[in-house]
Parts: C-alpha cells; sequence; structure tokens
C-alpha cells in the first residue's frame, strides 16, 4: 500500500471476472455481474476495514488522481483496460445478435464503462442506487422497440479525452 493518496480500484475491479467469460450472458446481465463485484468488493474489507463501504473511497481516489500525474495514468490506464476487455464480448453480442452489428463495439465498451462508474457515484451519493434495478432497467431499454424508427440523432465526437 501507498503512502500517496488514495488507491485505484482493486485489481479484480478493473479485470473482473465476468469480462473474462466466455459467455457473458446479454449486456444486462453482464451489468450486473459488473455492479454486484462491486458492492461485494466495497464491502470486503477485514480488520480495520470491515464494515466500511469502499464505494465513497473510490470517488475520492478518482478526484485524488486530478491531482496527481502518475494516479492519474495509472486509472486512465486501468479504465481504459476495462473498456478494452469489454470490446471482445460486445463483438461475440454481434456476431450472437444480441446487439446490432451496425453498433460501435468502442462506444459500447465506453457506455458500459460509465454505467459501472455512475453506478458508483450515485450508490455514494444517494445511497441508494441497486444492482437489480439497474439490470432490470438496462434489460428494458435494451429490448425496447423504438416507435419511430430512423429517428437517432448524431454528436459530435469532439468531447473525447486526450
Amino acid at each position: 500500500m501507498s503512502n500517496r493518496g488514495p488507491h485505484l480500484p482493486h485489481r479484480s475491479l478493473v479485470q473482473p471476472a465476468a469480462l473474462a467469460s466466455p459467455a457473458p450472458g446479454p449486456p444486462s446481465e453482464l451489468v450486473g455481474k459488473l455492479l454486484a463485484a462491486w458492492v461485494s468488493y466495497s464491502h470486503s474489507g477485514v480488520g480495520a476495514a470491515a464494515g466500511i463501504d469502499r464505494m465513497p473511497t473510490a470517488l475520492h481516489g478518482w478526484s485524488y488522481a486530478q491531482t496527481d500525474p502518475e494516479l492519474k495514468a495509472a486509472l486512465r490506464a486501468g479504465l481504459r483496460g476495462f473498456r478494452e476487455r469489454c470490446v471482445p464480448l460486445i463483438k461475440q453480442w454481434q456476431t450472437d445478435g444480441v446487439v446490432p452489428a451496425t453498433a460501435d463495439p468502442d462506444a459500447l465498451a465506453q457506455l458500459i464503462l460509465s454505467i459501472w462508474l455512475g453506478f458508483v457515484a450515485q450508490r455514494s451519493l444517494t445511497g441508494d442506487a441497486d444492482v437489480q434495478a439497474h439490470t432490470d432497467a438496462l434489460a428494458a431499454l435494451t429490448t425496447a422497440q423504438p416507435k419511430h424508427p430512423g429517428t437517432n440523432a448524431t454528436f459530435p465526437r469532439s468531447a473525447r479525452l486526450s
């Protein structure tokens, strides 16, 4: 452990077993597994850390990383690695017809990471983010059929991080 400030998420969080699964299930099931892994890890402390929810600590660590170039680079690399490990699963979903073949796997990986990070922020800030609610809501969104096909908006890609 370092004396330099907040720590990065545990390796099991940025390399969760759900991403290594040969059959991850549909997107909502994978996201549910990822969120459940966060909740499990956040309450897995022993000794002095027993009973402490680590999710608020993660928020603090993410904030602190913005002031420490080395920590920021390590956090950024871990999160980008998480997205990269999502891409083969997304491509498998495309092959299986679960996700449209025209969908950009990198964009979907960004969305999965956003859900994962947003869950931690929401749960830490409001205290009421629920894994099953997220899983069910994502399943509802991904199985819904638009009333007016072809009305998808396109947004500029100018908001990317360097």
